[in-house]
């Protein structure tokens, strides 16, 4: 009688967590709907909804996706740190950083003479995926005072290589609190971060890469030529872009700021060897730096003065949100 029924509950069990999947998923949908009606969800955004098979609303579930991963803080930390800081900082192993960065004065004319080398990361393998705020509002905020707590609620051991990246992340968040920055760890808080700041039409994007370019010579071992330039920003002065950046850590943390005198483009970049290699991305340029370190490697690399305006495409993890467009 028991072996009948059995089947029929563990059904009954799948159809119930699917549900609750596809529900969040609609819950977090709806949310942006109805604060940004008409407003595209990028691909950043729409990657990390609790939608897919296999992905769910539980922190349990997040911590299990997390700790399988092979995890590499040292790469996200420094990117995301660079962007925490009104006045980036001097560091160390930062060529995926200075490959991203360009001179402004590169976008002049769709100047497809100049070849720039960008070294996207593959960013496919980290999970994380955005949980209901009324899920994170019961979870501990991300302060290191609190990390005994946070592990605990992940059942995560402390001397795990994913306590080293927890770690760091909830560092991270308190370092940029304290540079107009905010971690924002639920899409609905993201959402009410942006209009919080901006006023206006707001529309958001994110750079999109084949899968292509991480295979083999196809990609990123190619030079790329600038094919086209479309502008985003209004204008060149006021506070237009606000720039979201993705963590590592069990469920979805993005670093949001804004910053002043950031012109917002969408720029398409051709392969030279492989002109059907292309990617869209969005891209942001700071047209001060005059408070930037004149060490950074970005403007080292680019034999510039601080001062100088200087560009940089975001990774496929990150959201530029702009206020009005051309």
């Amino acid at each position: 009688m028991i072996s009948m029924k059995l089947p029929c509950f563990l059904y009954l069990v799948v159809v119930v967590v699917m549900a609750s999947r596809q529900a969040a998923s609609t819950s977090l949908t709806t949310y942006w709907n109805s604060h940004l009606q008409g407003v595209f969800m990028p691909r950043s955004i729409k990657d990390y909804l609790p939608s897919k098979e296999g992905e769910s609303t539980s922190s349990s579930s997040s911590s299990h996706q997390f700790v399988k991963n092979n995890l590499n803080i040292s790469e996200d930390v420094n990117i995301i740190r660079c962007h925490a800081s009104k006045r980036p900082p001097k560091t160390t192993k930062m060529d995926s950083i200075t490959s991203l960065h360009f001179l402004e004065s590169d976008l002049s004319n769709n100047n497809n003479r100049v070849l720039l080398y960008p070294r996207f990361p593959n960013l496919h393998s980290n999970n994380g995926h955005f949980l209901p705020r009324t899920i994170i509002e019961q979870f501990p905020t991300l302060k290191s005072t609190n990390l005994p707590s946070i592990l605990s609620r992940f059942s995560i051991t402390p001397n795990s290589p994913a306590t080293g990246v927890i770690k760091h992340t909830v560092e991270l968040c308190e370092y940029a609190a304290n540079d107009d920055n905010v971690c924002v760890t639920s899409l609905e808080s993201m959402v009410d971060f942006v209009q919080s700041t901006k006023h206006g039409v707001i529309r958001a994007y994110s750079t999109t890469i084949q899968d292509k370019y991480f295979k083999g010579n196809n990609g990123n071992l190619q030079p790329f030529r600038i094919v086209k330039v479309k502008r985003l920003s209004n204008s060149r002065v006021v506070n237009s872009t606000v720039s979201c950046h993705k963590a590592q850590f069990p469920f979805a943390v993005f670093l949001c700021h804004q910053r002043v005198a950031t012109v917002a483009y969408m720029v398409t970049l051709e392969g030279v060897r492989d002109k059907m290699t292309r990617i869209e991305a969005a891209t942001a340029c700071h047209m001060d730096t005059s408070e930037w370190d004149p060490l950074f490697p970005a403007l080292v690399a680019l034999k510039v003065a601080p001062g100088t305006p200087v560009c940089h495409f975001l990774n496929q993890k990150s959201v530029l949100w702009v206020v009005g467009e051309n």
